[in-house]
């Protein structure tokens, strides 16, 4: 599997502030990666096998499959683990 990428190129990770559908929010996990934060861990999520999950500011929580181009863009970077 390919890492998830913005249209620029970039990788994706968890804590990046994005905008996706419309909404703001943060990047909670990548799971192609095997990036979980701790309130969203890979116990509860690895089952999904592809794509990201985005909590909105709004307090949505939505799986995306693939980083849409056209829909989901990089706002700021948060701390990325190594």
């Amino acid at each position: 599997m390919t890492s998830p990428r913005y249209a620029t190129g970039e990788e994706l990770h968890i804590s990046d502030r994005v905008i996706a559908d419309g909404m703001t929010g943060t990047v909670v996990c990548v799971i192609e990666r095997g990036e979980y934060s701790a309130a969203y861990p890979e116990s509860a999520w690895s089952y999904l096998e592809r794509g990201f999950m985005f909590m909105s500011d709004e307090g949505i929580l939505i799986h995306f499959d693939r980083v849409d181009e056209c829909c989901t863009q990089l706002v700021s970077r948060g701390t990325t683990p190594n």
